[in-house]
């Protein structure tokens, strides 16, 4: 499973809350959050609607405030979809279906910019949402589940910068995480969620290496747990 929090100042924005865990991922969450003092979540994103992913969502917001959620409008059918949905309506929580690129800033020179689907139909892995998390010159990527072919198109679709951190894409997946996305964003670290012995072998060896010959450092949270990434970048 996977979920992402980013913190600015006091700006909270959880990207996914999933996984087969134990304990509900959305109270793994919710209890992470609660230990830090914090009863509220200003974004909470979405990337897909896969288990691994989403799972914990449902139980996530019965347990803390949302000020907003954003979503792909896409797979209209799934259950955790209209779970989800119906949730955030009874506790009125605004839910946003991002269609276009959208920018949420914290402040003047940082926020989050959040981009849809760059496919309107086939494998639900290339039908999420990523997120470009930025502060100043200091930025992360968040790209869910997508595959090589959706980081092509990502990539002929939008202008990204330099990267710090890069969240691997489909848990350090063969598929993911292509030469060309990683001469594109030049990650100084690599970040990679992924569950101890998993049946799909992740991460895989071929990579790990192209994670190594692109010189980023990588963390896995099958060998380090939680991973935690202080960025400091001076305001303008």
């Amino acid at each position: 499973g996977q979920s992402v929090l980013v913190r600015n100042g006091r700006f909270l924005t959880l990207v996914d809350c999933g996984g087969d865990s134990r304990d509900d991922p959305g109270d793994v969450a919710a209890n992470y959050l609660q230990a830090l003092g914090r009863r509220r979540i200003d974004l909470l994103v979405v990337s897909h609607y896969h288990a691994d992913h989403a799972n914990g969502i449902p139980q996530l917001l019965n347990r803390m405030m949302v000020a907003e959620i954003l979503l792909p409008d896409v797979e209209p059918d799934s259950p955790l979809r209209a779970e989800i949905v119906s949730i955030a309506e009874k506790k009125h929580i605004p839910v946003r279906f991002i269609r276009e690129e959208t920018w949420f800033p914290w402040t003047k020179d940082t926020g989050v910019k959040v981009f849809p689907p760059m496919a309107e139909e086939g494998n639900a892995n290339e039908l999420g949402l990523t997120v470009l998390a930025s502060a100043g010159a200091v930025d992360t990527l968040i790209t869910g589940d997508m595959e090589g072919a959706g980081e092509l198109r990502l990539l002929e679709a939008v202008s990204l910068p330099d990267i710090e951190v890069l969240v691997v894409g489909h848990h350090g997946s063969q598929t993911s995480t292509t030469p060309e996305l990683l001469e594109a964003v030049s990650p100084d670290l690599a970040l990679i969620s992924v569950g101890l012995a998993n049946r799909y072998g992740h991460p895989d060896l071929s990579t790990l290496i192209r994670l190594e010959e692109a010189g980023a450092g990588i963390y896995r949270t099958d060998l380090y747990g939680t991973v935690e990434v202080q960025l400091k970048h001076q305001e303008q």
